[in-house]
């Protein structure tokens, strides 16, 4: 949408409703300012999920690595 169509749009509203438009704005501007610390994969599954399925303390394990698929349209096995 071009600015010019939205200035248009926001010149029709009420002041209370620009105010409401203009407050929407500035917290979505400050929300990117915020420093969200990032979770490490681990850190992002509960304490329960460990419990559960426990994990993988051998460092020797290596991960696999992702293969590519290789189906083909219309073949089901």
């Amino acid at each position: 949408m071009p600015y010019a169509a939205i200035e248009d749009i926001y010149e029709t509203l009420s002041s209370e409703k620009q105010r409401e438009v203009y407050d929407f704005i500035l917290f979505l501007a400050n929300r990117s300012k915020r420093n969200i610390p990032q979770n490490t994969p681990a850190e992002s599954y509960s304490d329960d999920f460990f419990s559960l399925f426990g994990c993988i303390n051998d460092p020797s394990f290596n991960e696999p690595s992702d293969m590519p698929c290789t189906d083909t349209i219309g073949e089901l096995f």
